[in-house]
């Protein structure tokens, strides 16, 4: 039976420096309790709390900015920590998605800004729990 043998994230070569690991962990779970946040303001608003629609869009901004801190802490759990380089891309990714997801919110084109907002909801909450399950 054949077996792969190259390197997964639990090999010696992916074992990063527990401050990298820390820092990525922190600003993720950060980031992803703050998106999961953006979907119970939207509907408080929808249930007649019109203060919600201005909260949405001050954790909106505060999402952008904590995913774009995220994004740093990844580059370095990547390249001084000497974890997996994937993380790094996917907050990337994360950054570009919250960016444009943004954009079409104060456009008003909900059949983007919902799925995207689905989507950006779950990588978050996706990379979150990796986080905290890779050591």
């Amino acid at each position: 039976m054949w077996h792969y043998s190259g390197m997964t994230t639990d090999s010696p070569a992916y074992r990063a420096t527990p401050w990298a690991a820390w820092l990525f962990r922190v600003t993720i779970t950060v980031e992803a309790i703050l998106a999961l946040g953006q979907p119970i303001l939207i509907g408080a608003f929808l249930q007649g709390n019109y203060d919600a629609l201005a909260a949405h869009q001050t954790n909106a901004t505060i999402t952008g900015i904590t995913a774009m801190v995220t994004a740093v802490a990844a580059v370095l759990y990547w390249r001084a920590g000497h974890g997996p380089a994937w993380p790094t891309w996917l907050s990337l990714l994360l950054v570009a998605a919250i960016v444009v997801q943004i954009v079409v919110g104060y456009s008003r084109i909900l059949a983007v800004h919902i799925p995207l907002g689905v989507l950006i909801v779950t990588t978050a909450l996706w990379l979150a729990v990796w986080s905290w399950r890779s050591s």
